[in-house]
């Protein structure tokens, strides 16, 4: 009788200690997966966020005063106001250069107050597009309204021949009778997406403070 009941606290005591076992393990399991996650992939995405943050603020930061500071260039008013082939040719080299001397692609437009464009790097049927585009009208009203400032917003424009943008930056461009022109940036996704598919993540979304989207990796194909 003793020897059944001491058989049985042995089974029940093996079955306690394996049952603790095999709930130690599954906890240190769990555990382990946590920190992994936390190690591999949640300081990874903060890392590349961060990187993220800093590119688009240097960029914004760039093309902002390129438009506050190259609008007042008495080279680009010339050329507004002079239809002299050799004045605009001129234009376009200076703002060819600083287009092709960054570290993002961009798309230079500068029109005069009859929405003629001067200078681009556009090609003619892309031209045609901005000229038409609703968001360009709205982008040079907002620009007559305040003309020392440098306006900027996402760009939505449906751009031909890889030529897509997604963040546009504008100035009026001022005379002595007040504004005589307009000059915009527009900045090529193909450049912000070559920047991201260097970092360690598959998927990444770029708002404005409006939560517009200003660029997604879900636009290029693998």
């Amino acid at each position: 009788m003793r020897s059944n009941k001491y058989k049985d606290y042995l089974k029940h005591s093996f079955l306690r200690y394996a049952v603790a076992i095999i709930v130690l393990m599954f906890i240190l399991f769990i555990i382990f997966m946590r920190l992994n996650i936390q190690l591999t992939t949640v300081r990874a995405n903060r890392h590349s966020n961060e990187k993220v943050s800093e590119f688009f603020d240097y960029q914004y930061g760039t093309f902002y005063n390129a438009a506050k500071k190259m609008a007042m260039d008495p080279i680009l008013h010339t050329a507004l106001v002079n239809t002299d082939s050799s004045v605009v040719t001129c234009a376009n080299q200076l703002l060819y250069g600083f287009s092709t001397s960054q570290t993002l692609d961009s798309a230079f437009i500068l029109i005069d107050t009859q929405g003629q464009i001067r200078c681009t790097n556009l090609y003619k049927g892309n031209q045609t597009l901005f000229c038409e585009s609703p968001l360009i009208h709205n982008v040079i009203e907002k620009l007559n309204e305040y003309p020392n400032q440098v306006y900027s917003c996402v760009s939505r424009l449906d751009y031909d021949h890889g030529q897509n943008c997604d963040l546009l930056f504008a100035k009026a461009v001022h005379g002595n009778s007040g504004i005589v022109g307009y000059l915009f940036f527009d900045l090529r996704d193909a450049g912000i997406h070559d920047f991201i598919r260097g970092l360690q993540v598959d998927q990444v979304t770029v708002t404005d403070h409006f939560n517009n989207i200003l660029f997604t990796t879900s636009r290029f194909t693998a």
